[in-house]
């Protein structure tokens, strides 16, 4: 006699966790969007140096503002994910991240130049 191991289902249904497969998938692809939003940036930057006649000192403070913040909220949140919060954590990350790019890309055309703050929120996010 054969038993038949159960079909996997791709959406949860109920109080079931949602598959290994459709997690790999939603966060395969948000973390493309993110490194995507990363690599425009530094692609970019050339052109809004030009086009802004921005220096490249200040270049250096919007890219660096990023890893700075990283860091710092690494120190900070790293003790609230190891106490068991890292799921919220994770998702409060992932917000944020998504804001910076949101504030980044309206940054030049609507407010006015607050590439810094949006790179500042990028970076927080990131962890």
């Amino acid at each position: 006699m054969r038993i038949r191991s159960p079909r996997r289902r791709l959406r949860p249904r109920g109080d079931d966790p949602p598959s290994p497969t459709l997690l790999l998938f939603a966060f395969g692809g948000l973390m493309a969007c993110l490194a995507a939003g990363y690599g425009v940036l530094f692609t970019i930057v050339d052109d809004y140096r030009d086009e802004y006649g921005i220096s490249e000192t200040a270049i250096g403070v919007v890219i660096g503002i990023g890893f700075v913040a990283g860091f710092l909220s690494q120190l900070l949140v790293a003790p609230y994910a190891d106490r068991g919060h890292a799921r919220k954590v994770v998702v409060f990350g992932v917000a944020v991240n998504v804001a910076g790019l949101l504030l980044m890309a309206l940054s030049m055309m609507l407010l006015g130049g607050r590439v810094v703050s949006a790179r500042r929120s990028r970076g927080a996010g990131a962890d």
